[in-house]
């Protein structure tokens, strides 16, 4: 039963963690398009912020354990499954 309860809190800080990460690369990358001069780099960040967006919005709309769902190990790189 410990190891149930184990691995039901791993896949909690895993999806908090996976969802956490984007948070800060979309927080980084709205950082640097307030900075950028070049118009079109702009665009690029802001395109990029609200893909990772989206993304921690799919990985946080559905909190049933699905370990696979949400991964990534440093911001930018998580995937999200459906």
């Amino acid at each position: 039963m410990q190891a149930v309860h184990d691995e039901r809190r791993r896949i909690e800080r895993d999806l908090h963690d996976g969802v956490q990460q984007r948070l800060v690369a979309l927080g980084m990358l709205l950082g640097r398009a307030l900075r950028a001069t070049d118009p079109a780099k702009t665009d690029a960040l802001l395109r990029q912020a609200h893909e990772e967006s989206a993304h921690a919005r799919r990985c946080s709309a559905d909190p049933s354990p699905a370990p696979t769902r949400c991964t990534g190990s440093r911001p930018g790189s998580a995937t999200c499954r459906p």
